[in-house]
């Protein structure tokens, strides 16, 4: 398995909302070169931030800090998924990503 930093789970998570980074800055409240420096593992965010990023990237604190491989949504109200198999984990978030690229936008 490819460990990924908090950086690179950053980026990925926020290309995934579709997001700029100018964008991410705005909804954090933070100057761009902040994100672009918390992607680059220039500097690290707060756990404030953390949990901020989290809400905004609908992906959880522990998916940003490399505790879990899968980025399953914290918004998610059919329960918590934490007890299934990381496979079981994974095979949500395909499903999810298949129907977000498929009803998602045009």
């Amino acid at each position: 398995m490819i460990e990924m930093s908090i950086g690179e789970r950053l980026r990925s998570a926020r290309k995934q909302k579709g997001l700029t980074i100018a964008e991410l800055a705005k909804l954090l409240g933070v100057a761009p070169i902040t994100v672009s420096r918390y992607e680059t593992n220039k500097r690290e965010p707060d756990i404030e931030t953390l949990k901020k990023l989290s809400d905004i990237l609908d992906v959880s604190v522990d998916y940003l800090l490399g505790k879990e491989d899968v980025k399953i949504a914290t918004s998610l109200s059919y329960g918590d998924l934490s007890d299934l198999p990381e496979e079981a984990r994974r095979s949500i978030e395909e499903f999810i990503e298949f129907v977000r690229k498929k009803y998602g936008k045009k």
